[in-house]
């Protein structure tokens, strides 16, 4: 896959809701309304190809969302889109302030702890309720998890991919 084809896992579709093909959404976003406004949408197909979808209608369904999408008209179609990925051009993601960063971009980042010596790199971010956790891969494999918070993370350089902790592991 190129650069052009790059897609941001945004939300996923659930079942079918309704006679008219509406689908339930899982959204992936903070706040889950976002995944909404991100236009357009390409939902991955059951064969991994990528299918540019508009949404006609949205709306909000207890904790979540239901969406009409376009050309999908009977619960028969939308069971064909149960559990695809929603996803969307990087492009279509609004700039952040300095101090927000898109848990994609901290992926790959090293990671050094207060004295200078390396824990590994960002292998991926959880939600905890909380707070964020940096899921840290060490050179052995190991995983170390870090508090996203500023006591414990004071610094993040995106241009140099290297993010300092304060975070202390007992070895």
């Amino acid at each position: 896959m190129n650069a052009d084809d790059t897609k941001l896992v945004v939300g996923r579709l659930g079942g079918a809701y309704g006679v008219k093909g509406w689908l339930h959404l899982q959204s992936f976003t903070d706040p889950p309304d976002n995944l909404l406004a991100y236009q357009p949408w390409q939902v991955e197909l059951k064969n991994g190809a990528w299918k540019d979808l508009a949404v006609l209608a949205h709306r909000k369904h207890k904790k979540a969302y239901i969406v009409q999408l376009e050309g999908i008209i009977s619960p028969e179609q939308a069971r064909e889109y149960t559990g695809c990925s929603v996803g969307v051009h990087p492009d279509a993601l609004p700039d952040l302030d300095d101090d927000e960063f898109y848990w994609r971009d901290l992926i790959g980042c090293e990671v050094d702890g207060y004295s200078g010596d390396s824990f590994g790199t960002v292998a991926s971010v959880l939600e905890t309720g909380a707070h964020d956790v940096l899921v840290v891969r060490t050179q052995d494999g190991e995983e170390v998890l870090i508090p996203f918070v500023d006591e414990f993370v004071p610094e993040i350089d995106l241009t140099h991919r290297r993010i300092r902790t304060n975070w202390q592991v007992d070895w």
